[in-house]
């Protein structure tokens, strides 16, 4: 069947083992993005100015063009990168491992050495209020060992192929594991009609083939999406806290969390929304909001 979307992307799972014990707040999305930007902002700024936007290597710095997503004429462009963490709530013991996905996208494949040493630095620092520490015990891409502790290895620089199990029927029920913080219209979205979530999820791809590279036949689908209804929700708002240490103050995030069932012709969408799955929607992505699953539903 041919590729509508092809987006170059690798996916990295890191094995933290943690040296002090560690209950993990309820979105630790925070914690792990904010100590990996704060520990790789450390490592490799040159200039120690405040603000990046001040800063005369704010195009060429790895932090910068990770974090501030510079583009010319244009203010700032989707991170190229995603995280995936454990959704259950749990507490981890010294000695205990946690693994984190790291999903990367275009050009920054290449760049995956300054991810793994700002994440070394991160747990020497500790995470969360306990500061707890950790050790990166090994890195994993696919069946690749990357990362055994000491040494990084080579067999990780180009994209995964991917290949999506297509799901028949007109019924499936989207796990959303994460918050999904879609803004249609001007409001935030309490529980996304389908053509609501398939545009964000379009927009989205659209983006990070345009400025990462990649593929994407877009035809709109809009009216063939208000086709498709819902049948069934389960959850709802869910509220996250999280400090923005560039501005300096608290924020609150609300997005919906739970099961939706939609019901209708799912074909032409099934591929755009298997990518969704690896790349997320919405909002605040590269915290891992937006993160679901798709199963067949059979009720």
């Amino acid at each position: 069947m041919k590729k509508m979307i092809e987006i170059p992307v690798r996916r990295f799972v890191l094995f933290l083992e943690f040296l002090d014990d560690f209950t993990p707040p309820s979105f630790p999305g925070n914690a792990i993005r904010g100590g990996f930007g704060s520990s790789l902002r450390r490592s490799v700024c040159a200039s120690r100015r405040e603000r990046c936007e001040d800063c005369i290597l704010r195009f060429n710095c790895i932090y910068s063009r990770l974090f501030e997503s510079p583009i010319e004429g244009k203010k700032f462009a989707p991170h190229p990168f995603v995280f995936r963490y454990p959704v259950d709530e749990m507490v981890y013991r010294n000695g205990d491992v946690m693994e984190i996905e790291l999903v990367l996208i275009g050009r920054y494949i290449e760049e995956f050495p300054y991810f793994l040493h700002a994440f070394r630095e991160f747990g020497k620092s500790g995470i969360g209020k306990e500061r707890a520490k950790f050790m990166v015990k090994e890195v994993k891409s696919g069946r690749n060992l990357v990362y055994d502790g000491e040494r990084i290895f080579r067999g990780w620089q180009e994209p995964e192929d991917f290949e999506f199990v297509p799901i028949g029927g007109n019924r499936i029920r989207v796990n959303f594991l994460t918050p999904l913080r879609i803004i249609h219209e001007g409001k935030l979205v309490d529980v996304p009609e389908f053509y609501v979530f398939y545009r964000a999820l379009a927009r989205r791809i659209s983006l990070l083939v345009k400025f990462y590279g990649g593929k994407f036949e877009k035809k709109d689908l809009t009216e063939k999406a208000r086709g498709v209804k819902i049948v069934k929700v389960k959850g709802g708002r869910e509220k996250v806290k999280r400090f923005s240490s560039r501005q300096g103050r608290s924020m609150e995030l609300h997005g919906f969390r739970g099961e939706i069932v939609y019901e209708g012709d799912l074909g032409e969408f099934m591929e755009l929304l298997r990518w969704g799955e690896i790349l997320h929607v919405g909002k605040s992505t590269s915290f891992g909001m937006g993160r679901y699953v798709i199963e067949k539903n059979k009720i």
